[in-house]
């Protein structure tokens, strides 16, 4: 088997020669172990780095599905709003209540009588601080949801 190492002065004792062959050897090997740490230390980062990349792929297209199923129930629940609204314009349609009423039994009154009642006085003097608050969020949903 021929070795790597360069060849020895010949004048040199045999002990000398053996050492300074095995630091040689050695430090071949301890060149070549490093530079096999280096290759598997790079592989590994980079199978490591894959592996991550993939995950946030993977990640993504969940949200990615996430973010359409949502989609399809505004869709539903939008147009389930609308129905709802349509029905709710029928049923409070005058003709719709004096139906249902004339259905249950009811007639009409003979005579109408109006009943003037006082206007009401707030107990406070405190201002209603909610009635603008809930016309700033009643505006903001229906801005959202449509007319």
């Amino acid at each position: 088997m021929h070795s790597a190492a360069p060849a020895l002065p010949r004048g040199l004792p045999r002990e000398q020669r053996a050492r300074a062959r095995h630091l040689q050897v050695a430090a071949t090997v301890r060149r070549q172990r490093r530079t096999r740490f280096a290759v598997f230390a790079t592989a590994g980062l980079t199978a490591l780095a894959l592996f991550v990349l993939v995950a946030f792929h993977v990640l993504a297209v969940q949200h990615a599905f996430a973010i359409d199923r949502l989609g399809e129930e505004r869709k539903t629940e939008e147009l389930q709003y609308e129905r709802l609204r349509a029905e709710v314009a029928t049923l409070s349609a005058p003709e719709s209540v004096v139906a249902a009423a004339q259905k249950l039994g009811m007639v009409p009154a003979t005579s109408v009588d109006y009943i003037d009642a006082p206007a009401a006085v707030p107990h406070t003097t405190m201002p209603d601080r909610t009635t603008s608050t809930l016309d700033d969020t009643h505006a903001e949903a229906k801005k959202s949801v449509g007319p």
